[in-house]
């Protein structure tokens, strides 16, 4: 019984822990959209801006207008680029974290599955320990009953002994009177 209660202890801390594990993973991922709805915010701002420089230069610059185009569509260029390059990082990142979280509850897991044959395993010793205590206890009472049947068996063969040489001495003084 204290041990159903022990392991339903146990199973209750687990289930405590993977919900506590849970719920941190689940602000970490919404800590992570939170930043990446930031960048991207940040990113339409700065296209923003480059659209509004583009559209003043285009007004002050009428004449270079074609110049100025192609720097701005390899500006454009450079910034997909760039935030292909940011995705792409944040991809790796995420896929790093995935990993991460992986591995770290193969890790708890490996760590559950260890305290659990650890506590089997204490639970083997401990029954062993029962079973040699109960051994060395029947031992005990077996020489106990041993030592006291050989006492009853000395007593009984004294008293037949004491008998038989009492009718001894009887028939030798039968003997004696009979002569």
């Amino acid at each position: 019984m204290e041990d159903q209660q022990r392991v339903r202890e146990e199973k209750q801390k687990l289930k405590e822990i993977e919900a506590k594990k849970q719920k941190e993973e689940n602000d970490k991922l919404k800590e992570e959209e939170h930043k990446l709805k930031y960048e991207e915010q940040k990113l339409n701002e700065e296209e923003l801006k480059i659209k509004d420089f583009e559209t003043q230069r285009v007004r002050e610059k009428e004449i270079q207008i074609l110049k100025e185009t192609e720097k701005l569509r390899a500006k454009e260029e450079e910034f997909k680029l760039k935030e292909q390059e940011e995705i792409a990082e944040l991809k790796e990142l995420r896929q790093k974290e995935q990993e991460h979280r992986i591995r770290e509850e193969h890790r708890r897991l490996k760590e559950e599955e260890q305290r659990i044959r650890d506590q089997e395993e204490q639970k083997l010793i401990e029954s062993r320990i029962a079973e040699e205590e109960r051994i060395k206890e029947e031992d005990k009472k077996l020489k106990e009953w041993e030592r006291k049947f050989d006492e009853e068996l000395a007593k009984k063969e004294e008293k037949l002994i004491k008998k038989f040489d009492n009718e001894k001495i009887k028939d030798e003084e039968e003997k004696k009177n009979i002569n």
